[in-house]
């Protein structure tokens, strides 16, 4: 018998509509779910050891070690102003793709983590059953939200991974950090020396 080399054709009630569903990762962050795009997502990790970052600020959990390179992970619950992200058997860091304008012009990208208390599913939604951001009353600053989408027949906030991995405003966020804590601690340096 030879085998049949053409490839199907999608199911009657989805032709026409591959093309459009977007993927989605659902998740649980600091007691809300969330939903990820999954575009720039490249795995999914048990969350590991991490190492500490020193001068870093409060939401930059650690650093582990991904096949020979430090990956930061950034505690996404504390990056988007809710409680922190807890550990447990269930925490995950998923790893994304970032790209500023630097990175562009280089030609390259950027790999960051993401702490998450826990990963439900990825799904599938129509962008017709996207809706708008309400513009008041959400539990996140709104620049991080970008629709609104139905999950298991629930809202669900779906963020903007552009604002959420803004690059450059993360790097210059952990830069101010270290230059506030290197200024604490010469001042509090300088404050001993001249109390003896």
């Amino acid at each position: 018998m030879v085998a049949d080399t053409e490839t199907q054709p999608p199911p009657t009630w989805l032709q026409g509509r591959e093309q459009r569903l977007l993927q989605w990762l659902c998740c649980e962050v600091g007691g809300l779910t969330l939903a990820l795009p999954v575009t720039g997502l490249r795995e999914i990790l048990r969350a590991p050891t991490m190492a500490a970052l020193p001068l870093s600020p409060a939401w930059v959990r650690g650093a582990i070690n991904l096949r020979g390179s430090a990956l930061p992970v950034i505690d996404l619950a504390l990056r988007l102003g809710l409680t922190g992200g807890r550990p447990g058997r269930r925490a995950s860091v998923l790893v994304f793709n970032t790209q500023s304008s630097e990175d562009a012009a280089a030609g390259g990208s950027q790999a960051l983590g993401l702490w998450v208390d826990r990963v439900f599913e990825i799904t599938a939604v129509d962008p017709g059953q996207l809706d708008a951001v309400p513009l008041f009353g959400n539990p996140l600053p709104s620049r991080f939200i970008s629709q609104v989408l139905r999950w298991r027949n629930q809202p669900v906030l779906g963020l903007d991974m552009g604002e959420v991995l803004a690059s450059g405003e993360l790097s210059a966020a952990i830069e101010s950090h270290a230059e506030q804590v290197c200024a604490q601690r010469l001042t509090g340096g300088q404050r001993a020396a001249t109390e003896r």
